[in-house]
């Protein structure tokens, strides 16, 4: 897996990563990764792979294309290479996969589970303690030539997962072990299985059943709480990073914490730095699109509501094509109500849903204390009235079979008693030749 960045020019801190595929770079807006720069043809590079190797190729261009310094036409690319078109400096990252079975820093590699543009996710044992773990590996290169970036970036990491190493909750994904080495930092995990996240689940069994809706929302809502209560933020909370383990009791688990922000350090985006953002989430707060004043603890409610209005609809909040598409709707339009979605979800819950989806974040709740407070509320409703239509679905069963017995003896008795007025009858004249 590759990844170009751009550190120097008009779209400074613009990403794009990708493995196998072809990549176009120049001012067309039909390329793979386009260059707002006037010295770039339309088509101006591209960048493909041969096997387990990238190469750089310029397509004809009018003022050529440089890499690292000397203009070249076609060269192979190393980690960290520096491709300049026009005034725009490109940097190069690659990402070579751990093989299977390899050894790193102390974990056994035994599969690759996940790559993208955060890193790499293994299935590893700790080979000192002979368990397994999930092990997150990132690219130290992530921050171009930028030696500030890479500092603030280091920084920021070992805060942050210090931070949350210290949390230990039941709906959290618990931190086993972090470090630095020369080429990656990395982070490894408790063992949970990444295919049963609320994307993948709701593909499979919505619509959910309000019930168990309420029963997830609360485990996540108290995950949030509790990080929250100890100054942890997750600033990047997507259906990718909460997941659903099965069991006797399904458990909510939510990954991914305190990751966002020393990845968004190190993109170079100044955006990316002042929000807080790495790469575009679906339930991204309009506060991280163009910044103003809030509280983390403001942005992970709304993502929060993004959360329960998906697994209460089985759709996102918004339809979009392109991630412009969902910055602007996120920031200007409001979901499809619920209830157009399904007839059974209670009042309370969508008033909830609307409140923490408020574009305004003073209109939010203040904490997921106060979330937390009303979903039990609206579950021990939910109960009660369950509960309530149970008993009297049990006494107009009781009416209804004690009316069909009634209606038994009603048309018995009239026989019976005509029977024995009949017996009698015949009876009396017998008796009397006695």
């Amino acid at each position: 897996m590759a990844k170009v960045t751009i550190i120097e020019g008009e779209n400074k801190g613009n990403t794009y990563s990708f493995d196998d595929e072809e990549v176009v770079m120049g001012r067309s807006t039909e390329t793979t990764f386009p260059i707002k720069d006037l010295r770039s043809s339309r088509k101006h590079a591209r960048i493909y792979k041969i096997e387990n190797y990238f190469y750089l190729e310029d397509l004809q261009s009018q003022n050529g294309t440089f890499l690292n310094g000397k203009k070249i036409q076609k060269s192979r690319l190393s980690d960290q290479d520096t491709i300049r078109i026009g005034s725009t400096s490109i940097s190069f990252t690659a990402l070579e996969s751990l093989e299977k079975e390899s050894i790193f820093c102390g974990y056994r590699v035994i599969d690759k589970l996940r790559e993208d543009e955060s890193g790499i996710m293994y299935l590893a044992e700790q080979v000192s303690l002979k368990r397994d773990v999930l092990l997150w590996v990132f690219p130290f290169g992530m921050a171009g030539s930028e030696e500030n970036s890479i500092i603030n970036a280091q920084k920021i990491f070992i805060a942050q997962i210090s931070s949350l190493s210290k949390l230990f909750h039941r709906n959290i994904l618990m931190l086993m072990d972090f470090s630095m080495s020369n080429q990656y930092w990395y982070c490894s995990f408790e063992k949970v299985d990444l295919n049963y996240s609320i994307r993948n689940y709701l593909k499979k069994n919505h619509p959910l059943d309000i019930s168990k809706i309420l029963d997830i929302a609360i485990q996540v809502a108290s995950g949030m709480d509790y990080a929250h209560s100890n100054g942890v933020f997750h600033s990047h909370l997507t259906s990718k990073n909460i997941l659903l383990q099965p069991g006797n009791e399904e458990r909510a688990v939510i990954t991914e914490f305190g990751v966002s922000r020393f990845l968004s350090e190190s993109t170079i985006s100044d955006a990316s730095k002042s929000t807080g953002i790495f790469a575009t989430s679906e339930y991204i707060a309009p506060e991280q699109i163009t910044p103003k004043e809030s509280t983390p603890t403001k942005i992970d409610i709304y993502s929060y509501g993004c959360f329960l209005y998906h697994i209460l609809a089985g759709v996102l909040p918004f339809s979009f094509s392109t991630p412009y598409e969902l910055l602007e709707m996120h920031l200007k339009h409001s979901p499809k109500p619920l209830s157009e979605h399904r007839k059974d979800i209670p009042e309370s819950l969508i008033n909830l849903v609307n409140k923490t989806m408020q574009k305004d974040g003073s209109l939010r709740y203040e904490s997921f204390q106060e979330i937390l407070k009303e979903l039990k509320e609206i579950k021990k409703n939910r109960k009660q009235k369950e509960t309530f239509q149970g008993d009297k679905k049990k006494m107009s069963l009781h009416q209804k079979a004690g009316t069909k017995t009634l209606w038994k003896w009603w048309f018995i008795l009239p026989i019976l008693s005509l029977a024995l007025g009949t017996l009698a009858f015949f009876s009396i004249p017998l008796l009397a030749q006695f």
